[in-house]
C-alpha cells in the first residue's frame, strides 16, 4: 500500500509516453485515489486534459499544485501553455530567480522529454538562458548535428553535465561531432555518476587538443594512482593554460608536496604568494611548505601574516603553526636550550584567531607538555616535570573515550612505561582497542 500511489504514477507516465492518455488518465486517478497531494500525478493529469483541450480541469490540477507549492515552475510554464500570451510567459521565465536558473529550465525540459512530450521540452528550452547544455538538449532534441556549433561556440567554464539522461545526449553529440568538449562533457557526466574509467577514456581521447586549463585538471584528477607522468604533465599545463588561476598553482604545489619534492614545491608556492597576494590558500600552502623545508621560523612568520577565513574543518592553520613551534623546541633540546624550548612549546599551545579556528573547551596538549616536561627535568625541575606527566595522565583518563589524537595516547604509555606500571598500560591498550572496534563497527 505504501508505494502504490507512486507505482500509479508510473504507471500513468508510461501510458502517457505510448500516446495511451485514456489508460494514463485511469492510472493518474487510481494514483490520486491513494496520495491526493502525488506532485508526478497532478503533473501527470494537468498534461492529459491540457492536451485534450479541457482547460478548466487542467487549471483546477494547477490550482492544486500551487496551492501546495506557489513557486512550482512546472505550474507557470502550464499555465502560460493553457494561456498562451506574452505577460503570462514573462511571468513564468521572471519567475525564475536562482542562481542557475538554466539549470531549472533543463530540469522542467527534461521533465517533459521523459513523458515523450519532445515539443514541450524544445519551447521550455527556446526560453531558457544560454548555456552549452542548454543548446547540447536543443540540438539532441531536432536531431540537428548543426546546432551543435552553438554548443562549440561557447564557453567551457562551469559547464557540470551530470543527470543521466545527459548521457544521451552527449554520446549522439560524440557521434555527429569530433570536437574535444563533447568528449569532455561525456566524460564529466560519466564521472558525476561513478563510470570513472568510461569517463578517463574519453579524457585521454583528446591528448592536447583542449585548450581549457580545468580539462587537465580534471584529467589529473583522474590519473591519480595510475600515471604518475601523465598527471604532473597535466598540472604543469593546466598552470601554462591559466595562470592566472591560483588553484592551477595550488593543485600543482600539492602534487610535488605529495610526491615529498619539498623543494619544487617551496619554489612554486614562494612565486604563487607574490603572485596572488593575500590569497590565505596558497599563503597557508606556503607555510606547508616552508616547514617540510625545515624553515620553521619561516613559517611562524608566514602565518602570522596570513588572515585565513574561518570554514569547516579549518584546521590546518593552527596544525601547522602548532608543528612549526614544536619542531623549533626539538630544536633547541638538541642544543639543550632547555628554558628556550619551554617558551616555544607554550607558544605551540596557542590558537591565534587569524588562523581561522577557535580553541577548543579542552584542547589535547598533552604533546607539548610531555616535551616541557623532558625540559624541566634536563632543568632539574624534577616537580615540575611530574605535575605535567601527572596533567597526562588525567586528560588522557577523561578523555579515553575520544578516538581523535590517538597519537598523544603514546605519551601516556611512555609514562606508564616509565614508572613500571605494566597493568596501567595494558588497560589503556585494551581500552583503546575496544574503541576502535566500535568505531570500525559503526562505521561499517
Amino acid at each position: 500500500m505504501e508505494f502504490r500511489s507512486e507505482a500509479y504514477s508510473q504507471m500513468a507516465g508510461i501510458e502517457l509516453q505510448l500516446h495511451n492518455p485514456v489508460l494514463a488518465k485511469y492510472y493518474a486517478n487510481q494514483s490520486l485515489d491513494f496520495n491526493r497531494f502525488n506532485f508526478n500525478t497532478l503533473k501527470i493529469l494537468t498534461i492529459i486534459y491540457r492536451q485534450n483541450g479541457e482547460v478548466e480541469l487542467a487549471d483546477r490540477m494547477l490550482e492544486n499544485i500551487t496551492s501546495l507549492d506557489p513557486l512550482n515552475h512546472f505550474a507557470g510554464f502550464e499555465h502560460y501553455r493553457l494561456h498562451p500570451s506574452p505577460e503570462n510567459l514573462s511571468l513564468f521565465t521572471e519567475g525564475i530567480l536562482n542562481e542557475f536558473p538554466y539549470q531549472t529550465f533543463l530540469e522542467l525540459a527534461i521533465g517533459y522529454y521523459n513523458l515523450g512530450l519532445k515539443e514541450d521540452a524544445l519551447l521550455v528550452l527556446k526560453n531558457a538562458p544560454e548555456h552549452p547544455l542548454v543548446e547540447l538538449w536543443k540540438a539532441y532534441l531536432n536531431h540537428d548535428p548543426s546546432l551543435l556549433n552553438e554548443v562549440i561556440n561557447q564557453s567551457s567554464s562551469f559547464v557540470f553535465p551530470y543527470r543521466t539522461e545527459t548521457v544521451a545526449a552527449l554520446t549522439w553529440a560524440v557521434a555527429n561531432n569530433n570536437n574535444w568538449k563533447f568528449k569532455y562533457y561525456l566524460g564529466l557526466n560519466y564521472w558525476s555518476i561513478q563510470r570513472k574509467d568510461d569517463a578517463l577514456k574519453l579524457f585521454m581521447a583528446c591528448g592536447t587538443e583542449p585548450d581549457f586549463a580545468p580539462f587537465y585538471l580534471s584529467r589529473a584528477n583522474l590519473m591519480k594512482a595510475t600515471d604518475d607522468h601523465q598527471e604532473l604533465s597535466d598540472l604543469q599545463k593546466a598552470k601554462q593554460l591559466g595562470s592566472n588561476d591560483w588553484r592551477n598553482w595550488k593543485e600543482l604545489i600539492e602534487y610535488y608536496e605529495n610526491s615529498t619534492d619539498y623543494k619544487t614545491a617551496l619554489l612554486l608556492s614562494t612565486e604563487a604568494i607574490e603572485k596572488f597576494k593575500g590569497n590565505f590558500n596558497l599563503e597557508l600552502l606556503h607555510a606547508k611548505e616552508q616547514l617540510n623545508n625545515d624553515q620553521y621560523k619561516a613559517c611562524v612568520k608566514t602565518l602570522e601574516n596570513t588572515i585565513i577565513i574561518p570554514f569547516e574543518g579549518s584546521i590546518q592553520g593552527k596544525y601547522v603553526y602548532e608543528q612549526a613551534y614544536i619542531l623549533i623546541a626539538i630544536d633547541l633540546m638538541n642544543r639543550k636550550k632547555y628554558k628556550e624550548a619551554l617558551l616555544n612549546l607554550e607558544k605551540s599551545k596557542a590558537w591565534p584567531e587569524n588562523l581561522g579556528i577557535g580553541a577548543p573547551f579542552e584542547p589535547d596538549n598533552r604533546m607539548q607538555e610531555y616535551l616541557q616536561a623532558i625540559c624541566q627535568d634536563k632543568s632539574g625541575q624534577t616537580n615540575e616535570a611530574e605535575k605535567l606527566r601527572n596533567s597526562i595522565l588525567n586528560f588522557t583518563k577523561t578523555h579515553h573515550n575520544n578516538s581523535e589524537n590517538g597519537f598523544n595516547n603514546l605519551f601516556t604509555l611512555l609514562i606508564f612505561r616509565q614508572r613500571g606500571d605494566a597493568e596501567s598500560a595494558n588497560t589503556l591498550i585494551q581500552t583503546k582497542s575496544q574503541i576502535n572496534l566500535r568505531i570500525q563497527y559503526r562505521a561499517g
